[in-house]
């Protein structure tokens, strides 16, 4: 499984990310994007915005984690009707996401 944690968390989150033997990158903002094509899991905090744009780029995705509070820098109709990998995690993605959605307003 490939990682990417495309903000700082501390070393503690990174060891415990690849201690199951898991492959994480931190890649600098430039490589983000090429970064995502064939990674499984995607990890943010505040800086980086989870777009349209950058989802089209995540063929293999399967979970984006969000490291804090909130989710203003994550596009949730993109994530809702993106291209995350598996149908059920998909329809539970969506789920999850459609509730944070159903919750805003």
């Amino acid at each position: 499984m490939k990682i990417i944690v495309a903000d700082r968390i501390s070393e503690h989150g990174v060891k415990l990310l690849a201690d199951p033997g898991w492959q994480v990158v931190q890649p600098a903002a430039a490589s983000l994007a090429s970064e995502l094509a064939e990674a499984d899991a995607l990890v943010v905090r505040s800086a980086t915005r989870v777009t349209d744009e950058l989802l089209s780029q995540a063929r293999r995705l399967r979970v984006i984690g969000r490291a804090g509070v909130g989710v203003d820098n994550i596009d949730l109709d993109a994530v809702v009707h993106g291209p995350l990998h598996s149908p059920t995690e998909r329809q539970y993605a969506r789920g999850q996401m459609g509730e944070v959605r159903r919750r805003r307003r």
